[in-house]
């Protein structure tokens, strides 16, 4: 059994790898979407918490990809909410910050993303 106090250690090493978004590394953000899903579904099963410090950081992330016009990086963002765990653990760790980050991003994609999957993947969120 490993310490809880590593798994925020690992988020943490996720979020610093993130590409800066005028990079335009899609693949790779994919990627540490992907296993970022990946960390919060096992944190939630395991009963892990994460910071509000943490929890700030991926809401600040999962904002910029759900607003991205790419439409595979914001479907890649999405996906991430129709985890339960994933929603589990968020809104546990600091469902202000959640609400607020999220909100506007989701409802302006709901409405204005090019891609009518984006835009359908966004609403299903808000509900």
């Amino acid at each position: 059994e490993k310490s809880p106090h590593l798994f925020g250690k690992i988020v943490r090493s996720v979020l610093s790898a993130w590409p800066m978004r005028s990079a335009g590394n899609t693949p790779k953000e994919i990627t540490l979407l992907s296993e970022l899903a990946t960390l919060l579904d096992i944190g939630a099963a395991k009963g892990l918490k994460l910071s509000k410090m943490e929890s700030s950081m991926i809401c600040a992330r999962l904002t910029s990809c759900v607003g991205c016009q790419n439409s595979l990086v914001a479907e890649a963002g999405l996906k991430i909410f129709r985890s339960d765990g994933s929603k589990k653990i968020l809104k546990e760790s600091n469902s202000e910050n959640l609400i607020s980050f999220l909100v506007r991003p989701l409802f302006l994609e709901s409405l204005e993303h090019w891609n009518p999957t984006v835009q359908k993947m966004s609403r299903n969120v808000i509900r």
